[in-house]
């Protein structure tokens, strides 16, 4: 019984809160949605019945629903999608890197391959690279979405050890690691995802 009391709380508490609306609108912007929706209404009458619910929310000022109306996601910044890049480039350049090695002892290739980002704790992240292979931009990862894990500590540190390399190397350098620096970052990684 003592479970199931405590189970009942942490639901309640879970989802305290949900009922709060983020979307605060304008009265000119629920008129301008408004006339939208009744422009949709129109031109795609099997969605008919949806959109008449969306001019409803609008109409009566119901805040709580807006975000229904307003299906926009928040955005991702441009240091995160910098980041996104970052880490990308750093696994291109560790396999370009290996490819042109000699002696590939003591790397696993696996290890060179980017597996993506979990798809529960980093959506953002990972529809933002489902939408750079769609554009053409990393064609490579267009099968490395969903990591299962949460990769971004992981993916912070080899990028934060890929920069230190590089600005070992200093002007002109052209971006061949040797083994040993792939094996750091790729230690890096590990690491942090042991932790």
């Amino acid at each position: 019984m003592r479970y199931t009391i405590q189970f009942f709380e942490r639901l309640v508490e879970a989802n305290r809160g949900w009922y709060v609306a983020d979307v605060n609108l304008t009265k000119v912007e629920r008129a301008l949605l408004l006339n939208q929706y009744r422009i949709l209404e129109i031109i795609c009458p099997e969605k008919a019945e949806s959109y008449i619910k969306c001019q409803e929310i609008l109409e009566r000022g119901y805040q709580l629903f807006y975000d229904k109306v307003v299906d926009v996601w928040d955005e991702l910044s441009s240091e995160d999608s910098q980041h996104i890049f970052d880490v990308l480039d750093v696994f291109r350049l560790m396999k370009l890197s290996y490819e042109g090695l000699t002696d590939k002892s003591g790397i696993d290739p696996e290890a060179l391959k980017f597996k993506g980002f979990d798809s529960y704790n980093e959506t953002k992240l990972g529809l933002f690279l489902h939408y750079l292979t769609e554009i053409g931009r990393y064609p490579e990862r267009a099968n490395y979405f969903n990591s299962g894990r949460p990769m971004g500590d992981s993916h912070h540190l080899m990028v934060k050890i890929f920069k230190a390399i590089k600005a070992t190397h200093g002007e002109g350098w052209n971006y061949k690691m040797t083994k040993k620096e792939i094996q750091h970052i790729l230690k890096a990684g590990e690491l942090r995802e042991q932790l």
